[in-house]
């Protein structure tokens, strides 16, 4: 016989049970895009008939459209990057300020979408007058008719003459209701805004340590108050801010249950992961690969009060998927012809000017693994630069390509989508190509300095034309992975001056990387648009067919402690910490050579500007000790390089204090 405190715990236990089991279980899906950059249009790999086959807006809206049986209207997230990349959105939007890829957004229902790098290709001003023509001076969030555009680490100046109008339309967070669902969303944009687009006077929080620590404290008191003031039961982080730092949000920042992701690209099979270190619960971070090609589908479950992730799915937008109508009717079809309308844009969409023999491969994956790290797309560009300008050598960075090219028919819209970032204001068809005068040893430095990303991606990765190749050692110390440079097969001189061709986009990396380089006329483009100039040169030259044959090398990353063959015999040389450091006048330099052999080593400021020659030179096998008398210089951080004629280079860090 059970005892009466048995019969009672039974009881009690039963009826808490079946009020569980009763309380009913409610779903919500949320749809997530990044980076779409105004790929509007389906693309290849192409049909015989020249059809795309894969991606655009078209084949997102029936998605959409599919999900409204469900109880509640699904919620459409953009992670940032809508604009710039297709004349889709480069042509309109420079003669109208138009936008059809948010009038797609928003016909789909687009609930919020993040502030992009790509947003500000063309400044704020251009941002805020597609803003204005798009949704109004004031944006209208009642009827829905509007997106709300997030950026929580913006900061537009009073100054800004049409800050008012952009202040109207950009907020830190929305919150979206769907019945018992309650969704804050908050949106934050990458601070590499500042200095790889043209937001200016606007700027961005996050660009050393100190700035991500308090950005991140500012997005937590944010979540903190959706959740504990503003009755929010979900919170999703809206970020333009690329993975890697995502992660570090997802583990530093309470509140925060999903991460919807954007800017570098990767697509999420599944949701990523990160414990959070404050309240031990997973933050799980997803992303498209972008372009149109695929859309993020989660499903959320209410259930007792508590909300998860209940399914998650990555849907590839490819022949599986029809193509929306009226989408089709009503904007798409309506904006190629108004584009091909204009003389010279004649088949821009619907004529195939050659073809490929298989893909044209577009990114450059695993850097800190041994093997070749040039792209075909990025040896296709680098080639036509060289072809047609007068320069010595050509490079391409890999921040500067967006897209592969497919097997099969290529349409004047693929090249343009290949390598359509940037916006020039004579045509918006890109960047303009340009040429500098670069030293040999400043053409090492910047070498050296862009292979110090490689364990994040391949953005700053110079890819270069048929006449050069350089080689590093992805295992090496930042400042010492550049192994080897050959230009027409010969090592690089450093005291010799190249005239490089390159897109606009450059002096702004070398700008970054704190590279001093002499300029001829860098804001005249000898063309004034890659596109055009790549277009010029598969004309030209009559290719009819692009072949797609193994990668010739002109990049190699090699296995630790080896050199390339041209260099095996390259003199062994070797800069060491300076002493004192940190200094206040004066500190010793001590480099050393393995035989006689020319050597530099300079002295740079922190944005580049050299301060001093400590030598230039000769030197005889062996240790040699330097001077840097720096009176008269302010205290802060000096970048002392060493060049051998081999290629060899070292750089260093010193602190001058007061």
């Amino acid at each position: 016989m059970k005892s009466l405190f048995t019969t009672i715990v039974t009881v009690l236990l039963t009826l808490s049970l079946g009020t569980l089991q009763a309380q009913p279980q409610e779903y919500l899906t949320i749809l997530h895009l990044n980076d779409t950059h105004s790929n509007l249009v389906a693309g290849s790999p192409r049909s015989s008939a020249g059809d795309g086959l894969v991606g655009g807006a078209a084949r997102a809206a029936t998605i959409v459209k599919s999900c409204y049986g469900d109880e509640y209207a699904p919620v459409l997230l953009h992670a940032g990057d809508a604009f710039i990349g297709d004349p889709m959105f480069n042509i309109p939007a420079l003669g109208t300020q138009q936008s059809p890829d948010l009038e797609a957004l928003a016909a789909m229902g687009c609930d919020a979408m993040a502030l992009g790098n790509h947003e500000f290709d063309a400044g704020p001003d251009l941002l805020t007058g597609v803003l204005a023509t798009t949704f109004g001076l004031v944006p209208d969030y009642v009827n829905d008719t509007d997106i709300p555009m997030l950026s929580a680490n913006i900061d537009i100046p009073a100054s800004y003459p049409m800050g008012a109008v952009l202040d109207a339309h950009v907020h830190p967070y929305t919150i979206i209701d769907r019945g018992p669902f309650k969704i804050g969303v908050i949106g934050l944009t990458t601070p590499s805004t500042n200095v790889t687009s043209m937001p200016a006077p606007v700027s961005f929080l996050g660009l050393d340590e100190a700035e991500i620590a308090l950005l991140m404290y500012n997005v937590g008191g944010i979540a903190q108050d959706l959740v504990t003031n503003q009755g929010c039961n979900y919170v999703v982080l809206l970020s333009h801010m690329g993975m890697e730092l995502d992660k570090i949000i997802a583990t530093n920042v309470p509140y925060i249950n999903l991460i919807v992701g954007g800017h570098d690209h990767i697509a999420t099979k599944k949701p990523l992961h990160v414990h959070n270190a404050m309240t031990n619960q997973k933050v799980g971070i997803v992303q498209t690969e972008g372009f149109y090609r695929q859309i993020g589908k989660i499903t959320l479950r209410l259930h007792n009060g508590m909300i998860d992730v209940q399914h998650y799915s990555l849907i590839d937008l490819d022949q599986s998927v029809a193509e929306d109508q009226d989408m089709l009717t009503y904007l798409i079809n309506p904006t190629i012809g108004s584009i091909e309308a204009i003389p010279g844009m004649g088949g821009l969409f619907t004529a195939a000017v050659t073809s490929c023999s298989g893909t044209f491969t577009e990114l450059a994956p695993r850097l800190t693994q041994p093997g070749m790290k040039d792209t075909h797309v990025g040896n296709f560009v680098a080639d036509a630069f060289l072809a047609m300008t007068s320069a010595d050598i050509a490079v391409e960075p890999g921040g500067s390509t967006s897209q592969a090219l497919y097997a099969g028919p290529v349409h004047p819209v693929d090249i343009f989508r290949m390598i359509g970032y940037g916006l020039n204001t004579t045509n918006g068809l890109g960047f303009g190509v340009i040429t500098l005068d670069v030293t040999g040893y400043n053409l090492c430095v910047a070498l050296e300095k862009t292979l110090a990303n490689i364990d994040v991606d391949d953005e700053y990765l110079l890819q270069v034309s048929g006449n050069m190749q350089y080689f590093y050692d992805p295992t090496a110390a930042e400042g010492q992975r550049l192994k080897g440079v050959l230009i027409d097969g010969s090592p690089i001189d450093p005291y010799a001056t190249y005239t490089v061709a390159t897109n606009a986009l450059v002096p702004m990396f070398l700008d970054l990387l704190e590279v001093p380089y002499d300029a001829a006329d860098p804001l005249v483009p000898v063309f004034d648009s890659e596109f055009e100039l790549v277009m010029a040169y598969i004309m030209s030259n009559g290719i009819t067919s692009l072949p797609c044959g193994p990668k010739p090398g002109r990049i190699v990353a090699l296995p630790a402690n080896t050199l390339p063959a041209p260099f095996v015999n390259n003199p062994m040389a070797k800069i060491t910490q300076n002493s004192p450091n940190p200094f206040v006048g004066e500190t010793a330099v001590q480099f050393e050579v393995a035989e006689n052999t020319p050597v530099t080593v300079k002295v740079y400021d922190v944005i580049g500007r050299e301060v001093a020659i400590l030598h230039d030179g000769y030197a005889s096998a062996g240790v040699h000790t330097a001077v840097f008398d720096a009176a008269g210089l302010p205290s802060g951080l000096y970048f002392c390089r060493l060049l051998t004629a081999g290629g060899t280079v070292q750089t260093m860090k010193m602190i001058k204090t007061r």
